[in-house]
């Protein structure tokens, strides 16, 4: 099983593109937020919805965990461990943190995913990410300025080229 950590803006396509991607072969997908989702429903009351004030919620949260014992890269090993066993070709794992990608990457192995959308902007809790844009070379860079056809075939392409 490959492991690709994929990264980008909110908004910017990469549910789709793994979508897309599970349309041609077996595989699974998972965020270093899913846990902390969980965390905020049952700790703080937490509605889903992302908007500003949920997105800061999680994105607080999720800091906090991280910075007192590592819990997001912890868990996601808990998540390999549970997938590879399982015949997927790829595990996506979203992670929107360039310093926890860049360690899961140490740790794990794995290639990188950027999804960019040029007119897409970056959202409140999206600082440090826009900091980092730009200046670390992905193993790959899918272009989702086009249509959703557009981008089924990129994955499409990246399941024959890679998978």
């Amino acid at each position: 099983m490959l492991i690709f950590y994929i990264n980008g803006y909110a908004e910017c396509g990469k549910d789709s593109f793994v979508a897309f991607v599970s349309n041609y072969c077996d595989s699974y997908s998972i965020s270093t937020i899913d846990d902390v989702k969980e965390i905020c429903r049952r700790e703080f009351g937490w509605d889903g919805v992302k908007d500003a004030k949920g997105r800061k919620l999680l994105a607080a949260v999720k800091q906090a965990w991280a910075d007192y014992n590592n819990g997001p890269v912890i868990t996601v090993k808990q998540h390999i461990d549970t997938h590879k066993d399982l015949g997927a070709a790829a595990l996506f794992i979203h992670v929107r943190e360039m310093q926890q990608m860049l360690h899961m990457q140490q740790l794990y192995g794995g290639e990188t995913i950027e999804v960019l959308r040029t007119n897409v902007q970056p959202n409140l809790t999206e600082d440090a990410f826009v900091v980092q844009q730009g200046k670390y070379c992905y193993d790959h860079n899918i272009d989702n300025n086009s249509t959703l056809d557009d981008l089924e075939t990129k994955a499409q392409d990246f399941v024959l080229n890679y998978l």
